[in-house]
Protein backbone atom coordinates (compact mmCIF):
# COMPACT_ATOMS: atom_id res chain seq x y z
CA UNK A 1 0.00 0.00 0.00
CA UNK A 2 1.28 3.44 -0.86
CA UNK A 3 0.08 7.02 -0.84
CA UNK A 4 0.65 9.68 -3.49
CA UNK A 5 0.03 13.27 -2.43
CA UNK A 6 -0.93 16.02 -4.87
CA UNK A 7 -0.52 19.30 -3.03
CA UNK A 8 -1.77 21.41 -5.94
CA UNK A 9 -5.16 19.66 -6.00
CA UNK A 10 -5.17 18.80 -2.28
CA UNK A 11 -5.56 15.07 -2.93
CA UNK A 12 -4.26 12.01 -1.12
CA UNK A 13 -4.37 8.89 -3.30
CA UNK A 14 -3.96 5.64 -1.38
CA UNK A 15 -3.24 2.71 -3.68
CA UNK A 16 -4.21 -0.77 -2.47
CA UNK A 17 -3.32 -4.01 -4.20
CA UNK A 18 -5.88 -6.80 -4.60
CA UNK A 19 -4.51 -8.47 -1.45
CA UNK A 20 -4.78 -5.22 0.54
CA UNK A 21 -8.23 -4.18 -0.72
CA UNK A 22 -10.09 -5.10 2.48
CA UNK A 23 -7.36 -4.07 4.91
CA UNK A 24 -7.50 -0.78 6.83
CA UNK A 25 -4.90 1.90 6.19
CA UNK A 26 -1.82 1.06 8.32
CA UNK A 27 -1.23 3.25 11.38
CA UNK A 28 2.07 4.65 10.09
CA UNK A 29 0.44 5.75 6.83
CA UNK A 30 -2.57 7.13 8.71
CA UNK A 31 -0.22 9.22 10.89
CA UNK A 32 1.51 10.53 7.76
CA UNK A 33 -1.71 11.67 6.08
CA UNK A 34 -3.60 12.84 9.20
CA UNK A 35 -2.17 16.41 9.13
CA UNK A 36 -3.14 16.73 5.48
CA UNK A 37 -6.69 15.57 6.14
CA UNK A 38 -6.97 18.30 8.78
CA UNK A 39 -5.99 20.75 6.03
CA UNK A 40 -9.04 19.53 4.03
CA UNK A 41 -7.13 17.27 1.63
CA UNK A 42 -9.48 14.79 -0.02
CA UNK A 43 -8.67 11.11 0.59
CA UNK A 44 -9.22 8.79 -2.36
CA UNK A 45 -8.64 5.06 -1.98
CA UNK A 46 -7.83 3.21 -5.21
CA UNK A 47 -8.26 -0.57 -5.15
CA UNK A 48 -6.95 -3.02 -7.72
CA UNK A 49 -9.58 -5.11 -9.38
CA UNK A 50 -9.65 -8.59 -10.81
CA UNK A 51 -11.54 -7.96 -14.04
CA UNK A 52 -10.01 -7.86 -17.50
CA UNK A 53 -9.91 -4.22 -18.64
CA UNK A 54 -9.28 -4.81 -22.33
CA UNK A 55 -12.88 -4.63 -23.60
CA UNK A 56 -13.99 -1.74 -21.35
CA UNK A 57 -10.88 0.23 -22.37
CA UNK A 58 -11.61 -0.35 -26.06
CA UNK A 59 -15.18 0.84 -25.54
CA UNK A 60 -13.97 3.97 -23.72
CA UNK A 61 -11.49 4.76 -26.50
CA UNK A 62 -14.21 4.25 -29.13
CA UNK A 63 -16.59 6.60 -27.32
CA UNK A 64 -13.88 9.25 -26.93
CA UNK A 65 -13.05 9.01 -30.64
CA UNK A 66 -16.73 9.41 -31.51
CA UNK A 67 -17.07 12.48 -29.28
CA UNK A 68 -13.98 14.03 -30.87
CA UNK A 69 -15.37 13.41 -34.37
CA UNK A 70 -18.70 15.00 -33.39
CA UNK A 71 -16.89 18.05 -32.02
CA UNK A 72 -14.83 18.36 -35.21
CA UNK A 73 -17.94 18.24 -37.39
CA UNK A 74 -19.68 20.80 -35.19
CA UNK A 75 -16.65 23.12 -35.38
CA UNK A 76 -16.49 22.72 -39.16
CA UNK A 77 -20.20 23.57 -39.48
CA UNK A 78 -19.71 26.69 -37.37
CA UNK A 79 -16.75 27.70 -39.55
CA UNK A 80 -18.85 27.07 -42.69
CA UNK A 81 -16.55 24.40 -44.04
CA UNK A 82 -19.02 21.52 -44.19
CA UNK A 83 -22.40 21.74 -45.93
CA UNK A 84 -25.45 20.51 -44.06
CA UNK A 85 -26.58 17.00 -45.12
CA UNK A 86 -29.64 16.90 -47.38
Amino acid sequence: MRADINHDKKLILVWKSTQEADLPIPNELEREIAPLRQKKYKLIIMKSGTEDLFDPTLYLLKMNRMKMAEQEVKAEKIAGQTPEPA
